[in-house]
């Protein structure tokens, strides 16, 4: 059933929504699909996004910059929101974002579909060497801080002399947790320099 469900989550992705599948003791099958739909032009951003990523890697490394700026949020040096239209929120530019983490560090398998195939075989198998992958370039990134992002934004915010308000940091640890884990490949010192940098456009 487990499997069923990842596929209806990855249907749901691919068609506007933001979807994610939650465990709980409230219902006797004990899992849930929660759903909510993104703005109407999420996926035409998310095209331009990945036509960008393969013709002009450095536009796209500002891009998304921006947009761990927003979905932590914050508000980028010369950004108008009306590039994006109305209703978006940062949870959007989040999911944006979380649209772009590596293949090595996905918990999942994707479903690899078409219109006339909706799901595959292989849709929703959970691939444990994904969460040990995130798990390892976490620790390696934020070594000098246990391994955690906590840590980590609490020490920038005390270096500025500023405070982070705990309802928002959890959305900049997510920020930076979609900026760690869209960079496969990449040493920890170049992950951690990205992080940086993301936080300084914030002024941390």
């Amino acid at each position: 059933m487990k499997k069923m469900d990842m596929a209806r989550v990855e249907y749901l992705r691919r068609h506007g929504f933001k979807a994610e599948l939650s465990t709980t003791d409230k219902f006797p099958k004990g899992d849930v699909i929660i759903a909510r739909r993104l703005p109407k032009n999420f996926l035409a951003k998310l095209g331009e996004a990945r036509a960008l990523e393969t013709s002009d890697p450095n536009a796209f490394d500002a891009f998304m910059m921006r947009l761990d700026v927003l979905a932590a949020g914050g508000q980028p040096k010369g950004f108008d929101r009306a590039e994006y239209g109305d209703g978006w929120i940062k949870d959007d530019y989040a999911e944006m974002t979380r649209r772009f983490i590596a293949r090595a560090y996905e918990e999942t398998l994707p479903v690899e579909a078409t219109p006339e195939k909706p799901t595959a075989l292989n849709a929703g198998q959970e691939r444990p060497e994904g969460k040990n992958a995130q798990k390892q370039v976490t620790e390696a990134t934020f070594a000098d801080h246990k391994g955690r992002i906590d840590l980590y934004v609490r020490a920038r915010a005390q270096a500025t002399g500023k405070t982070i308000e705990p309802s928002q940091l959890g959305s900049v640890i997510g920020a930076i947790k979609g900026r760690v884990l869209r960079n496969d490949g990449e040493t920890p010192s170049s992950i951690r320099s990205g992080v940086d940098a993301m936080m300084a456009e914030m002024g941390y």
